[in-house]
């Protein structure tokens, strides 16, 4: 019998490496905009995902069982005015995700920690923020780390719209360990990303509005983020990033 070539092994080594994740179990925090709620759940089904519509990030006390969800994706958008998560809230997603869980965040939540919230939280978010934020739209994202599973489909630079929830993009800096791997054209980080404890956390510099998801690119980095962090139903899936993680 004829043995595969080193070709043939190649490309199935390839083909593991950059297969999409199953199904994911999803947990969206409301963000106070009903359109916003329905572009994202809309965009996530459309991907074969399973998306649970949940409470408000400033109602979330810790008493939601997590259990079920791979990530959960915390929106401060149109509420991001409504005050702190509470401490119970903010340990629950701690734990969730030191023990597996992946967390998609975005704009104001980093804001609002610069202003005295999500202090608990803070220790599993990727980035960081001096409080500084823009009006600027159209956006340009450009790719700057290589990554088989986020950068799937995107053309890289892209330029989109961004949704105005009081303004919108705040600026965002990777933590000591993190990762960049989207830059804004604002001079900071558009996407900042790590492994925390036994699961992973990602951080984009928009709020993820209805503008970002009608966006083609955009939309197809979303659910890679989404994908990526949900990566435990396909192990072999998060092995480049393990190896590239300084």
């Amino acid at each position: 019998m004829r043995r595969p070539s080193w070709k043939v092994f190649a490309l199935i080594c390839l083909v593991a490496f950059t297969a999409p994740a199953g199904a994911v179990e999803i947990y969206l925090f409301d963000g106070g905009d009903s359109t916003q709620n329905v572009a994202i759940e809309t965009l996530l089904e459309g991907a074969g995902h399973t998306v649970s519509l949940g409470v408000t990030y400033h109602a979330f006390d810790g008493s939601e069982d997590m259990s079920a969800y791979d990530v959960a994706i915390l929106l401060c958008s149109a509420n991001w005015n409504s005050g702190d998560m509470p401490e119970s809230g903010q340990e629950a997603l701690v734990n969730f995700v030191m023990a597996g869980g992946g967390l998609v965040s975005a704009e104001w939540v980093l804001w609002n920690w610069d202003r005295g919230y999500f202090q608990v939280l803070y220790q599993v978010l990727p980035g960081s923020s001096d409080g500084g934020y823009n009006y600027v739209t159209p956006i340009t994202y450009t790719a700057v780390r290589p990554d088989s599973i986020l950068n799937r489909g995107v053309n890289s630079p892209f330029v989109f719209s961004v949704t105005s929830y009081s303004g919108r993009e705040e600026n965002v800096w990777a933590k000591q360990r993190a990762s960049t791997y989207y830059d804004s054209d604002n001079l900071t980080s558009g996407l900042v990303g790590w492994k925390v404890g036994a699961g992973w956390a990602l951080h984009f510099s928009t709020p993820l509005g209805p503008s970002e998801m009608s966006n083609p690119d955009f939309s197809q980095l979303f659910v890679n983020a989404v994908e990526w962090l949900g990566g435990g139903s396909c192990p072999t899936c998060h092995l480049p990033l393990l190896l590239l993680d300084p």
